[in-house]
């Protein structure tokens, strides 16, 4: 149940790693129990020998039930644990992202500052090159936009909902007996 509804990875790198340490204790819980699941499974399987023919079925599947429910959480557990390993690394290098944009812009516009020092050639296919490679640099220069937007758009506030519940009044007053 804990993981079932332990809620969404969260943005901020602190609270994140709040989460992660939450989720370790979790998981040295989960391993201290595996003795008590592993000696469980002991204790059923030796009343396998000793009990009536008739239970063996029903002993059979509650340590199957046992068994897979386990491995369930267990992989759940893994599972979560990758995913706060890279939600956790993606945090990190959207933090150093506005450290590196500054140098990232500096270079973008060296680059257009030396390209616009030299003089146009008179041939074509010169200038049609430098038309290819302008044209490159654009590409260069948007293709970092979703990382940027990521950076700059400011956290958004969760929405209130809009509708009412009804108040406890008008639900006695629309029950009949």
């Amino acid at each position: 149940m804990e993981l079932r509804f332990n809620g969404q990875l969260l943005d901020d790198q602190d609270e994140c790693v709040d989460q992660i340490g939450d989720h370790k204790r979790f998981y040295e819980e989960l391993n201290e129990k595996e003795s008590e699941k592993n000696d469980t499974l002991v204790k059923a399987n030796d009343i396998l020998l000793k009990c009536h023919s008739d239970a063996v079925s029903v002993i059979r599947q509650w340590i199957t039930i046992i068994q897979s429910r386990w491995d369930e959480v267990s992989n759940w557990s893994r599972q979560r644990d990758h995913r706060f390993e890279e939600h956790i690394k993606q945090l990190r290098n959207s933090a150093e992202l506005p450290e590196e944009l500054p140098k990232w812009l500096t270079k973008q516009e060296n680059t257009l500052v030396d390209r616009d020092a030299e003089p146009l050639p008179d041939d074509i296919p010169t200038v049609e090159k430098l038309i290819e490679e302008h044209n490159q640099l654009m590409e260069e220069t948007v293709a970092p936009t979703p990382e940027l937007d990521r950076v700059c758009k400011p956290k958004q506030q969760p929405k209130l909902s809009t509708t009412r519940k009804p108040s406890r009044k008008s639900i006695k007053t629309t029950r009949r007996f």
